[in-house]
């Protein structure tokens, strides 16, 4: 029903038309998790028609309506329903787009990204606590100097998660920009 871009062909993705086609059947719905999953990228829509589609929450959500869900998707379905982020409506950002911009122009920058929901692709440099015991990792570009870089400051509930990085890693997350101050500050939760 799906096939990822391998570099030759053409990527396809049936499985959200076959899940809605066959929503009550959950091998349907446990493909399009597959699908979404391993391959192709939830896109946030705001307000969606069908939230199953949208939504891997609503999608999780609907397949315990159908059938029992699995220890996997069970803690994923409880770890969506912990994050803030679950349902924002939120961009996917460039990262090297959103230092430039604040390094070139703060003011400029504040006005576009800081209160706003954004997804991230980093490389990461430190995980640390800060002076309050607070997670934070940084993520850059993979330069070896790099200023500002965006520092994700993250709950103690995704302590483990953050635990399994290493410099060098190339992660995806989630969360609001709070503004500029040395580095462009986000609190955030891990993507996907």
């Amino acid at each position: 029903m799906w096939k990822p871009w391998d570099g030759k062909g053409v990527p396809h993705d049936f499985s959200g038309l076959a899940f809605w086609l066959n929503r009550a059947d959950p091998i349907y719905a446990r493909e399009f998790l597959a699908a979404k999953k391993e391959a192709l990228a939830w896109e946030p829509i705001k307000d969606p028609l069908r939230p199953y589609l949208a939504r891997e929450k609503a999608a999780l959500e609907w397949l315990a309506m159908l059938d029992a869900l699995s220890a996997a998707e069970q803690g994923r379905l409880s770890d969506l329903r912990a994050s803030k982020f679950a349902d924002a409506v939120y961009e996917s950002v460039e990262i090297t787009d959103l230092l430039e911009e604040y390094r070139d122009n703060e003011v400029r920058a504040d006005t576009r990204f800081k209160g706003q929901v954004v997804e991230l692709r980093g490389v990461v440099g430190n995980v640390k606590r800060d002076v309050t015991a607070t997670i934070y990792v940084t993520l850059g570009t993979g330069k070896p100097v790099e200023t500002p870089e965006v520092q994700c400051f993250f709950e103690d509930r995704l302590a483990k998660r953050a635990a399994e990085l290493s410099r060098g890693d190339k992660i995806s997350v989630v969360g609001r920009v709070r503004g500029l101050l040395v580095n462009v500050l986000m609190d955030c939760e891990f993507a996907g």
